[in-house]
């Protein structure tokens, strides 16, 4: 076996460019097997955790343009009340709408506020959110947490980025002032969600409440791709 393998040794080493080049080739196959891997996997693992995520759908606008068709991930604003009030066999209707904030203003006691322009993230929605996904709390309720007007859940993450000394149980009733274009809104933290650790399209990280004053009809003018709409269909309900 010693022979052999003494051989073999005295082989490889007498052709070592070819020998090297061999180890490269391998090498190089096994890296790109292993990053194929992992982006296939990345992929396939999007939303893994949620619950009933066979029952979750996202509505998309579809339009026809010199008859050609083309889709707008977002929806008009006002359409998730349209289905609420319309549409049967649902178990959840779960709007999600983007909220642009030119800057975002961090309250502190006796200390100037910190001031994080164009923060990312951000969106309104309402405890029909809270209700299909399956968030852990880790302060405040999530039967609550959005009732009050001008109320604000932060993800784990967010709430250290804004107040890095406090326990999320802290964090509660602290207040962040937002600057739109509109309006300046001052509003509550209310409660603290764990962020979600497998990858996933559901990637808000501040929910302010939805307004209850609904939409007017002449409201549907605009289709904007941070405003989004999904539906959970209730057990033994499919879509047509």
């Amino acid at each position: 076996m010693k022979q052999y393998l003494t051989t073999a040794i005295r082989h490889l080493w007498s052709s070592r460019l070819f020998t090297s080049l061999n180890i490269f080739g391998l090498a190089v196959s096994i890296s790109a097997c292993w990053v194929i891997f992992r982006i296939v996997d990345y992929e396939f693992s999007y939303d893994r955790g949620l619950l009933n995520k066979n029952s979750i759908y996202r509505v998309v606008t579809g339009y026809v343009f010199d008859e050609k068709e083309s889709y707008n991930g977002g929806v008009s604003a006002p359409l998730y009340q349209g289905v609420r009030e319309q549409v049967n066999g649902l178990e959840y209707v779960v709007p999600v709408l983007g909220k642009y904030m030119a800057a975002v203003a961090i309250n502190h006691p006796n200390q100037k506020p910190t001031i994080i322009e164009d923060q990312e993230n951000i969106v309104a929605t309402d405890v029909s959110y809270f209700n299909l996904l399956n968030y852990k709390w880790l302060a405040g309720s999530k039967s609550t947490a959005l009732k009050a007007p001008e109320s604000v859940v932060l993800t784990e993450s967010r709430a250290k980025q804004y107040f890095p000394n406090k326990k999320p149980a802290e964090v509660l009733n602290q207040t962040i002032t937002y600057y739109s274009y509109r309006d300046t809104v001052q509003r509550t933290v209310t409660g603290i969600v764990a962020d979600f650790k497998a990858p996933t399209e559901f990637t808000a990280q501040e929910f302010c409440t939805l307004p209850t004053k609904a939409y007017e009809l002449n409201a549907w003018t605009n289709t904007n791709a941070s405003d989004k709409l999904y539906l959970q269909f209730k057990s033994g309900t499919q879509p047509d």
